[in-house]
């Protein structure tokens, strides 16, 4: 009877991405990504009985003390983004080639990092260049109002020849920026979502 072939299944925080070799006594090997994105070779009765749960990186982490701290759960979500296609958001992240730097692959490292750069409860992580990875020179500590505006800045209107993003559009247009929002996924043009009043959209889109 041939073994049961692991490849694609995922144990706690391992994938298995395939076959390695064969051990001492008979046991079966096998490569595993862990949702941090090392690698790893894992005995498979150890995947199947739970008995290996990750690369190593959640003992390190319990090792410290800081598994229940806030900033681990911050952690565990960048990765799953980046790194599980099972993710409900993997497919804005990893499945866009959006990786967690090497350092930050050890939660010890992105803890000092972030307690040196401003972190206190109620920010959220912001990548500043959206297409690039999650790293020390592309991340900041943002409340949700800024983190959201940042978003919003990503989003461009033509009026006149000119790009301007949200936040700009609101000020000409003497509107909020969630006003802009609103009359963009109603569909109305870039120029009248500058120029026309309000009320008038509201005419235009009734009739």
């Amino acid at each position: 009877m041939e073994p049961e072939d692991l490849t694609g299944k995922k144990f706690n925080n391992l994938t298995v991405i395939g076959y390695s070799h064969k051990a001492q006594y008979g046991s079966l090997m096998w490569r595993c990504r862990c949702d941090c994105g090392k690698e790893t070779i894992v005995r498979s009765d150890c995947l199947r009985k739970g008995k290996i749960k990750s690369c190593g990186c959640q003992t390190k982490s319990r090792k410290h003390g800081l598994h229940k701290h806030k900033l681990y759960n911050v952690w565990q979500g960048i990765k799953t983004r980046c790194y599980n296609p099972k993710s409900n958001r993997y497919k804005y992240y990893g499945g866009k080639g959006i990786k967690v730097c090497e350092e930050w692959l050890d939660f010890s490292r992105f803890y000092r990092w972030a307690i040196a750069n401003g972190y206190q409860e109620g920010l959220t992580l912001d990548r500043v260049e959206r297409n690039k990875d999650y790293s020390p020179e592309n991340c900041q500590w943002a409340s949700y109002h800024e983190q959201n505006s940042h978003k919003s800045d990503q989003i461009r209107l033509v009026y006149n020849g000119k790009e301007y993003t949200v936040t700009e559009a609101s000020e000409i247009a003497k509107v909020s920026a969630s006003t802009i929002y609103h009359r963009l996924r109603r569909g109305i043009s870039h120029k009248d979502i500058v120029e026309v009043p309000p009320q008038t959209q509201n005419r235009r889109v009734a009739s």
